[in-house]
């Protein structure tokens, strides 16, 4: 004879089973988050590390004192990038996507073209606006990007093309011509650097040019502001020979290998700064540094705080 429920016994085990899977399933998740702190802490400690480097390169008499400012010197990534079909490349079949993010008024997306710093160079891309992006929408190229403060950027608007300089965070507009640019519509913008000279083509036309000689040297990459959707195909980059970037051996959803650049992005929540002041008052021949790098952990801040000292270059 067979009795409904459960005895004393089968509730024992099964209490017993219950109790051993949350124990199990609370251990799985506390080495899953605490893999995830590790790898964070070693991304931050390196991206600190990369700083204080990249600041002895510079040496301390070419810094200025600073509190609590942006990393100087140190190029990132920002926004996300894909490979993706498209049914109108210019060539192939396959391009490299600026996926749409919510960061408005500010530079929302960039890629940078692989490992060289330029000084003269001519970069050239064709450029895609999806017809859903944003109405503010800005897309276009950075030359000479030394870090978020410091870089020249041409791009398209709706209504016009646009130079740029950004020197130590402060942006002017070195030229400027109205146009009609439309959504769904590929448009080839070139940016030439050459000593002082700089212009800027759209589908092989001069439209643009300026005189500056406040950034010698940097990055060159894929630019967009205020969330833009948008798509990049056939990029070259030539200066006495001529590299190119096509996309098309590539996977869609993939990142190519050579693009690929961890920074502070990668991080929840992220934020970098660099403190310098001089060792003795009036002298800048000896500078400490403090790099800092934070980030979001399960609803705490965490952060990594690398201080060293710099001297002049030899």
């Amino acid at each position: 004879m067979f009795t409904k429920g459960f005895t004393i016994i089968e509730a024992l085990v099964a209490l017993g089973l219950t109790t051993l899977l949350i124990t199990l399933f609370g251990a799985a998740y506390g080495s899953i988050t605490n893999n995830q702190y590790i790898g964070h802490r070693a991304l931050a400690y390196n991206l600190a590390t990369e700083e204080v480097e990249t600041l002895r390169t510079i040496g301390a008499e070419n810094l200025a004192e600073v509190t609590d400012a942006p990393f100087i010197g140190v190029a990132y990534n920002t926004g996300k990038f894909v490979v993706a079909s498209h049914a109108s490349a210019p060539s192939g079949a396959h391009v490299y996507e600026a996926v749409p993010n919510t960061i408005t008024g500010n530079v929302s997306h960039l890629a940078l073209a692989p490992d060289f710093e330029y000084s003269d160079a001519t970069t050239t891309a064709d450029l895609f606006i999806s017809n859903n992006t944003v109405s503010n929408w800005k897309l276009g190229l950075v030359s000479r990007y030394q870090d978020a403060q410091n870089y020249y950027a041409a791009y398209l608007t709706a209504t016009a093309v646009t130079l740029i300089k950004v020197v130590d965070g402060t942006t002017t507009t070195l030229d400027t011509a109205a146009g009609t640019f439309s959504v769904d519509t590929w448009y080839s913008l070139s940016l030439d650097l050459t000593g002082s000279d700089i212009t800027v083509s759209v589908d092989s036309n001069p439209l643009l040019s300026a005189i500056d000689t406040a950034i010698p040297e940097g990055r060159i990459g894929l630019y967009g502001e205020n969330g833009v959707h948008g798509y990049f195909d056939d990029l070259s980059i030539t200066t006495s020979g001529t590299q190119t970037w096509d996309f098309d051996s590539t996977a869609p959803g993939v990142v190519p290998g050579d693009w690929k650049r961890f920074g502070i992005n990668d991080l929840p929540g992220g934020t970098a700064t660099v403190t310098l002041s001089n060792v003795e008052a009036g002298f800048n021949t000896l500078k400490q540094v403090t790099a800092r790098v934070q980030w979001d952990e399960r609803d705490t801040t965490k952060s990594v705080e690398i201080t060293s000292y710099i001297t002049n270059r030899p």
